[in-house]
């Protein structure tokens, strides 16, 4: 299972909260840089173990980020989302 490391604290605004998921997450060119194309990467993902750090961030896009990973983990059996 390929493990990948994600801080939380780099995901505050939409802006940079994208680029930071499509490099550490290596989202296709599809990744239109939005939540909707991001719930859409996360159901294709096979086989990955995604790890959020500082998971309690308060931040309002965050949070909404972390609803996308959340109902991504529900939805996709092959991905484990893990908070910490």
């Amino acid at each position: 299972m390929k493990s990948i490391i994600l801080n939380g604290l780099c995901m505050d605004e939409p802006e940079h909260a994208h680029a930071y998921l499509k490099e550490k997450l290596n989202l296709s060119d599809r990744y239109q840089n939005n939540l909707n194309t991001l719930q859409d990467c996360l159901n294709d993902m096979q086989d990955t173990h995604i790890e959020v750090f500082h998971s309690k961030n308060d931040n309002e896009y965050f949070q909404e980020i972390m609803q996308v990973f959340e109902a991504a983990g529900k939805a996709n059996n092959d991905i484990l989302i893990t908070l910490a």
